[in-house]
């Protein structure tokens, strides 16, 4: 869990100074409660905000393991800030960089978790029953995709992330399981549907249809770049191996 380094020697020399006494100071867990540290006088001392958020910095230097990744966590939050703690640029970076980390640890934990995965599903299935939420999901979506910098950066990041061929192939079988269930199957077909019945959604898809067509036949100027026209390809052979599967799944 902890690594002898020169980090962990300093952390036990600021520790060994004892109390700090001043107008504003912090208690500080000297073993984490996240570690197993008590809530005792023992194991509590009375620092500066300043010391405080060394503290913190240096405990992630010299964890390991799934406790290096609490500690980042921990370090994440003294950048909130408080009466008495003041932090520069370069430090409030850090402290945010060891957010990000933290929070990608905790979620990907939380999927490889079967039980947390079914958790967060039926949570997700629960919160789109309630008709005002998806009201109030689907006017946050159509302001952010009426918006042509949100649609490209959403479109770049999903470019980059299916680049990869582990991606590409987990979506794959993500669509083909969904596929091969009668009831998703069903539950996919009544949500095209409906999007097809709203006015707005048909306009939309229309238009598109019109400006693709248009380009096809040369009529209009080829205007989209060539990863676009590559990811426009890969969707139409995903599309036809999907088709080819619903045919395998209705004669079977």
């Amino acid at each position: 869990m902890f690594l002898e380094n020169k980090y962990h020697k300093w952390y036990f020399v600021i520790i060994s100074q004892g109390d700090d006494y001043d107008d504003y100071v912090e208690k500080h867990h000297i073993l984490p409660k996240s570690l197993g540290g008590l809530n005792k006088k023992t194991n509590l001392i009375r620092v500066k905000a300043r010391k405080h958020f060394i503290l913190h910095w240096l405990l992630t230097k010299f964890t390991e393991g799934q406790e290096y990744y609490k500690m980042l966590h921990a370090f994440s939050m003294m950048s909130t800030m408080k009466r008495g703690r003041c932090l520069s640029s370069w430090q409030y970076e850090r402290a945010r960089i060891a957010n990000s980390v933290a929070g990608r640890f905790v979620t990907k934990k939380r999927y490889e978790d079967p039980l947390e995965h079914e958790k967060t599903s039926l949570a997700n299935f629960k919160r789109y029953e309630d008709i005002a939420e998806i009201e109030k999901l689907s006017v946050a979506q159509t302001e952010r995709w009426s918006d042509p910098d949100a649609r490209k950066s959403q479109s770049l990041a999903l470019s980059k992330h299916l680049v990869k061929p582990e991606a590409r192939e987990q979506r794959r079988a993500a669509t083909s399981k969904r596929y091969e269930d009668p009831l998703e199957h069903d539950k996919a077909r009544e949500a095209q549907r409906k999007r097809y019945e709203d006015p707005k959604a048909h306009d939309i898809i229309s238009a598109a249809q019109i400006k693709r067509w248009a380009r096809q036949r040369g009529e209009i100027p080829e205007d989209r770049t060539l990863e676009q026209i590559q990811r426009m390809k890969q969707k139409s052979v995903t599309r036809r191996a999907r088709r080819s599967l619903e045919r395998q799944v209705l004669d079977g």
